[in-house]
């Protein structure tokens, strides 16, 4: 008798695939930003729609475990949001 691979189980039935994303925002778009997580999405936790910028297609996400987004001063004015999402289906 052969022995393969051992099986695995899946943990959930629902999949999750990985997206990341980066702006140009300006200084009080980041402060904005910076409210909508902490008031509306409960600091990351909650799923939000994100609206993907290269289908036009409204996906619902929620910010990655490993850190959902960092902000780094580009110029005067200007920051780069970089985040890390995760799409449910």
């Amino acid at each position: 008798m052969e022995v393969g691979p051992p099986k695995v189980r899946r943990r959930s039935s629902r999949a999750t695939r990985s997206l990341s994303a980066r702006y140009a925002i300006t200084n009080a778009e980041a402060a904005t930003f910076e409210t909508w997580v902490r008031v509306h999405i409960g600091l990351g936790a909650e799923l939000f729609d994100w609206p993907d910028p290269i289908t036009d297609a409204v996906r619902t996400v929620r910010f990655a475990e490993d850190g959902g987004f960092a902000m780094a001063q580009l110029a005067p004015g200007w920051i780069e949001l970089s985040i890390n999402i995760e799409e449910w289906s």
